[in-house]
């Protein structure tokens, strides 16, 4: 005979019994699962700015990190190379102190690292800038004897290429403490009258026989030859290079220049030829970023407006050594603003960063995307 078995639970085991299995039910291992589960990993850190962005080859200084899901023991890296002295400071903020990158021109990537391996990055949020020959910033070195009118901008670069007013008893720049055309930033406004120009008496800022390249935020307002940065004068008094906003069509221009546009200007001059790159129109205020690019051996000139090539020559071909070199033998002056008695301008100018050296496409990008970040530029 068989014997059948009864088990009798109790009610609150079979109403346990009963939830568990509702719960799991999706699950063909659920009440394995229940045994093996286990608690669910932190969440991984997220990187949403660093301040500041950019900083010279030499690194140094403190880089503030802000983000989510910080912990305490996290690292923090800068294009893969570790910074010393990470700090967690809460949950959104860390900091640490920037590596050297000695002579890098880059565009970098940021990365968080909490001490379970999780990590966040914020990509290309930070800018190496080697090592500029001049570099001067509206957020820094200003001078100011009879605010808002600016005596001195102190040059940034370490090479104490310095710009000042050396004409007495002329009207100087004045300074902007936020311009909503570059992004809320400081910006030094001329307003085109003769002998504005702030002007360094450098020794050599582009004396070489690589190369150079030349680039800067601005905005022009006025409606005729506007000299932005001149630099190199020879003996004769003429400027080796000098960028330039107008709307006077001629040569080689590119694009239609009409009233309240400008199209854009680039001059390198050597011994035996000059070269004109003309293109493109912005309208009257806008801020944009300019740049030209010199190999003095080759004598190839690129000019770049808003990260686009805007005209370039190459036609002028080999040349004798001396004539390749001369930018080591003439005097040299550089002013912002103007070009000794002419083209003095009305028009804002944010930041200009000056290289010995003929930039990498690399190279350039990474200075372009350094200057539209801040500024918000095009």
């Amino acid at each position: 005979m068989n014997k059948s078995r009864s088990f009798q639970f109790k009610p609150q085991v079979l109403t346990a019994l009963l939830i568990a299995c509702a719960f799991f039910a999706p699950t063909s291992f659920g009440f394995i699962n229940v045994l093996l589960m286990k608690k669910k990993s932190a969440p991984s850190p997220t990187v949403t700015a660093v301040s500041p962005i950019m900083k010279l080859g030499t690194g140094g200084g403190t880089l503030t990190v802000t983000g989510t899901n910080f912990r305490s023991g996290l690292t923090i890296s800068i294009g893969g190379t570790a910074c010393t002295s990470p700090s967690y400071v809460s949950a959104t903020s860390a900091t640490c102190t920037i590596p050297a990158s000695a002579g890098t021109i880059s565009q970098n990537d940021v990365t968080v690292t909490n001490s379970d391996g999780t990590n966040g990055t914020l990509t290309g949020g930070f800018y190496y800038l080697g090592e500029p020959r001049i570099w001067v910033r509206g957020d820094a070195g200003i001078q100011q004897v009879a605010p808002p009118k600016v005596d001195w901008w102190f040059d940034q670069s370490g090479n104490a290429n310095d710009f000042r007013q050396f004409v007495s008893g002329s009207t100087n720049p004045s300074y902007v403490a936020s311009s909503m055309a570059f992004n809320g930033m400081p910006v030094l406004s001329f307003n085109g009258a003769a002998f504005q120009a702030l002007e360094t008496y450098d020794v050599g800022a582009l004396r070489n026989t690589a190369g150079a390249s030349v680039f800067m935020a601005a905005s022009v307002s006025q409606m005729t030859d506007a000299r932005l940065f001149s630099f190199e004068r020879n003996s004769a008094g003429s400027p080796r290079v000098f960028l330039t906003a107008d709307n006077s069509p001629v040569g080689t221009n590119i694009g239609a220049n009409a009233t309240g546009n400008f199209s854009f200007y680039g001059r390198h001059q050597d011994a035996d030829a000059t070269h004109y790159l003309r293109g493109g129109t912005v309208s009257t205020g806008t801020a944009f970023q300019m740049g030209l690019v010199i190999n003095y051996p080759s004598r190839a000139v690129s000019l770049y407006v808003n990260r686009t090539l805007l005209d370039s020559s190459t036609t002028f071909g080999a040349v004798s050594s001396a004539t390749k070199n001369s930018a080591n033998t003439d005097s040299v002056s550089s002013l912002i603003g103007g070009q000794d008695g002419i083209g003095y301008m009305t028009g804002n100018i944010a930041e200009i960063l000056v290289y010995r050296l003929e930039l990498s496409a690399a190279q350039r990008q990474a200075v372009e995307n350094y200057l539209k970040v801040r500024y918000s530029l095009p």
